[in-house]
């Protein structure tokens, strides 16, 4: 992945706040209150809507007029471009020294922002991040926490390999940070967040976990990524691969992390109906478990069951990525720009 090259000078001090959002109208409101209410008030936000059949200019704008002392941007794709090359686009446009990460359907607690930045400003390392509360999107009730246990952070970066535990809502990086790994990956449909991550943890960038949570996660609701947990989990066995040998990881736990991911996703594409999960496809299970074998090859029932699955379910030997541009300047449409 090619370097990004901002569009703007870097102003000392101020947070970026980039938020990606898609049929998102009914969460904004509330992603916009956690941003008005934060202790830490040096900030400016850039919103990219990407193709939402129904727009929400209208409530950016409304924020943008209570808050005339802060920076709005409202940015809209037309066509659907996807969150990766919504983010990057937001990057280009961005002027902090440091970027926050926000979801639309996410919540940050009032102190998420000073509490990552000061982290970075006293460690004096390259990123911040907190654990999560889940939350129930249809009543709001608390569902339990998200990131890492002690011994995960003290195996950084070999745990990165296990699970997907740096939320990006509640992570704030240096901006030089995104500009050196690049921009995210669009050719990813659910975890290009871990590609970034890890391309990051693989550039020997420092990580820095805040203690405390300081960040809502909403769960269950349309369109999220986790209704699709088949793909989502081969998705992650494949980047994952994909940093193996990064530097300051052990090997062999890395890659018994990634085994582990492989069965776990064949298992999903043959044990879990499409009516639950869209992504479902049994085929692709032959190759998970032969992947798998081929990692561990001490466990090689993998290999039995790659047979089975193949006579019972067929064989697809494709690679799951999406054709999508990752930077503006690589689409056929002309995205829209407005100024809040």
């Amino acid at each position: 992945m090619q370097p990004l090259t901002f569009q703007h000078p870097e102003t000392p001090g101020l947070v970026s706040i980039i938020t990606p959002m898609r049929n998102g109208r009914a969460y904004l409101q509330e992603a916009l209150d956690g941003i008005a209410a934060q202790t830490y008030d040096a900030w400016e936000l850039v919103i990219v809507e990407d193709g939402s059949p129904e727009p929400a200019e209208d409530v950016v704008r409304a924020f943008a007029s209570a808050h005339p002392n802060h920076r709005v941007t409202y940015l809209r794709n037309d066509p659907s471009c996807g969150a990766a090359y919504s983010r990057n686009r937001a990057f280009l446009e961005s002027r902090g020294e440091y970027i926050a990460f926000l979801d639309c359907d996410d919540r940050w607690l009032p102190t998420h922002l000073d509490a990552c930045v000061s982290s970075l400003v006293e460690s004096g390392d390259d990123l911040a991040y907190s654990t999560v509360v889940m939350f129930s999107s249809s009543d709001h009730a608390l569902l339990g926490l998200w990131g890492p246990t002690p011994e995960e952070v003290q195996s950084f970066p070999t745990s990165l390999f296990g699970r997907s535990f740096v939320t990006p809502s509640a992570t704030v990086v240096r901006r030089y940070v995104v500009g050196e790994v690049g921009p995210w990956d669009a050719g990813y449909r659910c975890c290009e967040d871990a590609d970034f991550m890890m391309r990051a943890a693989s550039a020997g960038k420092r990580f820095r976990y805040v203690g405390g949570a300081h960040c809502l996660y909403r769960k269950e609701h349309a369109g999220a990524t986790t209704q699709r947990l088949a793909e989502t989990i081969e998705e992650f066995a494949a980047i994952s691969t994909k940093h193996l040998g990064m530097p300051g990881a052990r090997r062999g736990r890395c890659s018994r992390a990634i085994a582990s991911s492989l069965e776990l996703a064949a298992k999903l594409h043959t044990s879990q109906r499409q009516a639950s999960d869209p992504s479902v496809q049994p085929a692709r299970a032959a190759l998970l478990y032969y992947t798998a074998w081929r990692m561990r090859p001490k466990r090689w029932k993998n290999l039995v069951r790659a047979g089975y699955c193949r006579l019972r379910h067929g064989f697809d030997a494709g690679v799951q990525r999406v054709d999508r541009p990752s930077l503006p300047g690589s689409v056929t449409a002309t995205p829209q720009r407005h100024a809040a």
